[in-house]
């Protein structure tokens, strides 16, 4: 979700790109956090900056997209429970969408006890999005991923995950999930001395 917003406000430290990725031994350090490249074949490097990663793959279809990030933010909001992390991922993922072109099909969020730092909410949201630019077809939109709050830095939020859109029958590829799932499950959260 945080995706568009960072490409929209025109980062002037980092500049959109096309770069092959040649394998997911590359870790990507990033502001209090790491992830590792991709899994799979044809993964391009899309962003990069000091709080963000992006990747995407290369061209499935005419409708069909896929694309991991992983990206980080500062708040203002002091997270004390599970619930209050869980209720705030489910708010921003419902406040994402654009009501003029897209309807909510599943907004879920959950506690997710295998994450990597105490307060972290996964996070699935399904759209059906009916303005896609250059298609005349309804298209589906599926996010997946996980939001933490960085461990030692309480500020700090850290949002991992996968995005796909495509026709119905393009969402079920078992292939691009397990990639995207991996990456998900490649976030490693270190210690920064920054904390505002």
């Amino acid at each position: 979700m945080i995706v568009l917003l960072l490409i929209a406000s025109g980062s002037t430290s980092a500049q959109l790109k096309a770069e092959p990725i040649t394998g997911p031994d590359i870790i990507y350090e990033l502001e209090g956090y790491s992830v590792h490249a991709p899994i799979g074949t044809e993964w391009f490097l899309i962003f990069q900056d000091k709080q963000s990663v992006f990747f995407g793959k290369r061209k499935i279809s005419p409708t069909h997209a896929f694309t991991t990030t992983a990206t980080s933010t500062r708040t203002n909001k002091k997270f004390k429970t599970l619930a209050e992390i869980v209720a705030y991922v489910k708010k921003g993922n419902a406040a994402s969408i654009d009501p003029q072109r897209e309807t909510v099909l599943k907004n879920d969020a959950v506690t997710d006890e295998e994450a990597p730092a105490p307060l972290c909410a996964g996070y699935r949201l399904k759209t059906e999005d009916r303005g896609v630019p250059g298609t005349h077809s309804t298209l589906f939109n599926l996010s997946y991923g996980v939001v933490c709050v960085h461990p030692t830095v309480p500020n700090l939020l850290v949002d991992v995950g996968y995005s796909e859109r495509g026709t119905e029958d393009e969402l079920n590829s078992k292939v691009l999930q397990d990639e995207g799932v991996d990456f998900v499950n490649g976030l490693k959260f270190r210690s920064t001395g920054k904390t505002n």
